[in-house]
């Protein structure tokens, strides 16, 4: 397959590749997509804010997103709602 130079794959340490494209970004934001990656972000505390886009369908399976069970529950602010025809996304910050 072809190979696109704008995208890196990172492998190993969560803080590690999240440092990396932290460097990359030069000062912008840095988008982490998957609920397994966000997690992990959240657990070690390199996550700022989540976006949460909820869609009117009910899927029945998947990997929880909110942390493992036995995990410190953390708060969040909402900071923004808003629509896009069917999808309502919500904006949190993590508050710390």
């Amino acid at each position: 397959g072809t190979t696109d130079p704008d995208v890196t794959f990172l492998s190993g340490d969560i803080r590690g590749a999240v440092a990396t494209a932290l460097a990359a970004a030069n000062g912008k934001n840095v988008v982490v997509i998957g609920a397994a990656v966000a997690r992990e972000c959240i657990e070690a505390g390199l996550i700022d804010e989540i976006v949460v886009h909820l869609a009117p369908i009910l899927l029945g399976d998947g990997v929880r997103f909110f942390g493992r069970e036995g995990a410190a529950p953390k708060d969040l602010e909402t900071i923004g709602v808003s629509r896009a025809g069917q999808v309502t996304n919500l904006r949190f910050r993590v508050v710390r």
